[in-house]
């Protein structure tokens, strides 16, 4: 199966789009004076608008519009890091409407979609130098990827079991409000699991393991109510994990309009 190295980062110092394109299920690449669908020309036309291109732009969107193919995997290249890994979902397509979009505001409308999977950054150096923005990779570098990716995992696995057991000891020493688990269920059944915040859905980035999963907040924290009080499915909103951070990072929390509002105004969010 075919295994490619791609960097999402806009020039060689510039700003890395990965985060974008991972929380919208999609890869990207542009170049200036590549503003057209590549699939309605053969490879290399029209000759003018390609000759503008240096030879290793040449390389990298020849390869991403017409050689990367369907089930086809792709490796994320971040500095001296593989930051993720993905399976091809359907190949090249021009998205003139694109909702990537890099810091001075221009749209990266060459985009294939791509079905994220869990992935452990570790660091390591394969394909070469940061040029090309995509290289093949070689069955030694696939299996050196993997091999490494199976020791992260691990460390990941048994640092979150000496978290688990130190919070068993912890957990003796403190007072924590009783959360109606039936209730929380049943909001989280009658939703699509899609947060309420930013669209963000986990199923449709990370496949099966992200189906069904999302983070249950209460509105107004329960911590910050006197006594016993009643809980109904107005008081519950449903974020995904990075919403639900932002949300809580100041005491009293952000409402979630004020998450929504904000978001807006940072990242081109529709």
């Amino acid at each position: 199966m075919p295994t490619w190295r791609m960097a999402f980062r806009n020039g060689t110092k510039g700003e890395d789009l990965w985060p974008k394109c991972l929380a919208a299920g999609v890869a990207v690449i542009s170049y200036e004076g590549m503003d057209f669908d590549l699939s309605k020309h053969s490879p290399g036309k029209p000759a003018e608008r390609w000759g503008q291109l240096k030879g290793n732009q040449v390389h990298s969107l020849r390869t991403f519009a017409y050689e990367i193919k369907k089930n086809d995997i792709i490796y994320v290249k971040s500095g001296p890091s593989i930051v993720g890994r993905g399976i091809v979902k359907h190949t090249y397509q021009y998205d003139k409407k694109s909702q990537i979009r890099d810091s001075f505001g221009g749209r990266w409308p060459h985009s294939i979609d791509i079905r994220w999977t869990k992935f452990h950054p570790i660091k390591i150096l394969v394909g070469g130098p940061q040029n090309p923005t995509i290289r093949d990779l070689t069955p030694d570098e696939v299996t050196k990827l993997d091999r490494q990716q199976s020791k992260a995992t691990t460390r990941t696995r048994d640092r979150v079991d000496m978290e688990a057991r130190e919070g068993q000891i912890l957990v003796r020493q403190a007072r924590f409000r009783s959360r109606n688990r039936g209730l929380i269920d049943a909001i989280k059944a009658s939703s699509d699991y899609r947060c309420s915040v930013c669209d963000f859905k986990f199923g449709e980035v990370y496949g099966e393991i992200g189906n069904e999963y999302i983070i249950a907040h209460h509105i107004e924290p329960l911590g910050m109510k006197r006594g016993q009080s009643r809980t109904s499915s107005d008081d519950i909103t449903l974020l995904c994990a990075n919403c639900h951070a932002m949300i809580h990072a100041r005491l009293p929390p952000f409402r979630p309009e004020q998450l929504r509002k904000s978001l807006k105004k940072h990242w081109h969010f529709q």
